[in-house]
């Protein structure tokens, strides 16, 4: 079967003399396009607003609106923008042609037309046209995509988080029942944990995915930071002890600050998660919380190899995965647990960023502006 035949190109000629229009149409009736003539600034406007044009060949000196208003017009408006615009104008100097250049234009032809330049200029022009075209029906295919991705994790978190709950509970309650051996206790703890890391994971694609439409929301609210990372730092024991961790909390806070406290929470899991699986065993792992004059300074210390500086700024993209110094086996961050981190921080108007530890390892810092309770209404 054979392909429809594609529509012929537009070319629209604006000239407020009938026998240059004429000349030009004649001149591109060899070309496969469609040729249409308007005498006017605002007539050509009007045509273009309601049909489909490829090219515009415009003349400059006419009355009223000249070529260089007719350009700037076209241009300001985002749905002529993309006409490619060759001004045919009497005018060569310099400052005439900066002048169309400044207006908009993207190609000249000088009169007395040569033919020959004229066919080509508008060749020319009509490829750019045709790449400009195909470009914004890509990036119109790749939104829809990007939607229907964006549905398609949503739909997926929020089916995870029923099948999670109920492993969670069941969990908790084999954990409840007396006589249950310590090697079953241990198998299930740590299915415990795992559905915790799970969960996470499931809140964190939702909201990278939700940052991306329209920005992740803060709910803020008195927290005392130093006893939210105690709470985290103990929630991880069992994985702290497999791995042979001590985790400590080093709090220097001494007042509740305002800030998001699920966010906040997972913010320090996701650190301390990421510092317990590549710090070597028989090492720690320490939160440190302090309040400044302007900001809350949040940061989780390990004493694994440490992150190349080259890879640093890519550890908080989607999916990134950098390896530590010297190490090209392990990855420190595969996922959205650090991209989340990010974009938590940002949500908050603060910053992540990492530093090195001495003598080895790596510090992941997080830097929040401290927000003013509000009065009074």
């Amino acid at each position: 079967m054979l392909p429809p035949p594609q529509a012929l190109p537009h070319v629209l000629v604006v000239d407020d003399n009938e026998a240059s229009r004429e000349t030009l149409g004649v001149i591109l009736a060899r070309e496969p396009v469609v040729v249409h003539s308007v005498d006017c600034g605002p007539a050509a406007i009007a045509y273009a607003s309601a049909h489909p044009v490829d090219v515009m060949l415009l003349d400059v000196m006419m009355p009223g609106m000249d070529g260089f208003e007719v350009c700037r017009r076209f241009k300001a408006d985002p749905a002529l923008a993309p006409i490619p615009i060759i001004l045919v104008t009497a005018l060569d100097s310099t400052k005439d042609m900066l002048r169309g250049l400044e207006s908009g234009a993207e190609e000249f032809v000088s009169k007395p037309v040569n033919r020959m330049e004229l066919r080509a200029r508008v060749r020319s022009m009509l490829r750019m046209k045709q790449h400009y075209d195909e470009a914004r029906a890509l990036a119109a295919d790749l939104t829809r995509l990007e939607h229907k991705r964006q549905a398609l994790t949503s739909f997926l978190v929020h089916d995870l988080k029923n099948p999670l709950a109920v492993i969670q509970m069941s969990a908790e309650y084999c954990l409840a029942v007396a006589g249950v051996s310590a090697p079953i206790r241990s198998a299930v703890a740590d299915i415990s944990q795992a559905v915790a890391t799970l969960d996470r994971m499931v809140l964190d694609m939702l909201d990278v995915a939700r940052s991306e439409e329209s920005g992740l929301p803060v709910h803020r609210e008195r927290v005392d930071l130093g006893a939210l990372a105690t709470e985290v730092v103990a929630s991880m024991g069992p994985l702290a002890v497999d791995r042979q961790i001590e985790l400590g909390v080093l709090n220097r806070v001494t007042t509740p600050v305002l800030v998001d406290r699920e966010l906040m929470r997972r913010v320090v899991a996701n650190l301390l998660d990421n510092a317990v699986k590549y710090a070597p065993p028989g090492s720690e792992v320490r939160v440190e919380v302090e309040v400044g004059e302007d900001a809350i300074d949040l940061r989780v210390r390990d004493s694994g190899k440490g992150i190349a500086l080259e890879v640093r700024e890519h550890v908080f993209d989607r999916y990134a995965r950098a390896e530590p110094v010297g190490d090209k086996n392990r990855g420190h961050s595969r996922g959205l647990g650090l991209a989340y981190c990010r974009i938590a921080a940002e949500a908050h108007g603060g910053r992540i960023w990492i530093e090195d530890n001495e003598p080895t390892g790596a510090v992941f810092c997080v830097a929040l502006p401290l927000v003013a309770e509000p009065g009074p209404t």
